[in-house]
């Protein structure tokens, strides 16, 4: 990983036990679904097959992407605002 903060985004330190939320699995489960209907639709089109698993990669590369950098973002501004609490008097 880059960072210990990538590290803590993939959950490589367990710091509370948690699992994945329901919401998430639900999503992830209704995208397989969504993915496998489509897949089933295409498949006799390999241009479309193969176009399709292009935009899934992309898919998952922008989002990781985006979630990534947010999830930084948001951690370092945590960090920040305790820094300048502790300054305060």
């Amino acid at each position: 990983m880059d960072s210990a903060i990538d590290d803590l985004f993939f959950n490589e330190y367990d710091l509370n036990g948690q699992f994945p939320s329901e919401e998430r699995e639900k999503a992830e489960l209704n995208e397989k679904e969504s993915a496998s209907f489509l897949m089933e639709i295409i498949k006799d089109n390999e241009k479309a097959v193969n176009a399709f698993k292009m935009y899934q990669l992309a898919k998952r590369h922008i989002t990781y992407t985006e979630l990534s950098y947010y999830y930084k973002r948001g951690f370092r501004q945590g960090f920040q605002i305790a820094i300048d609490g502790m300054r305060e008097e």
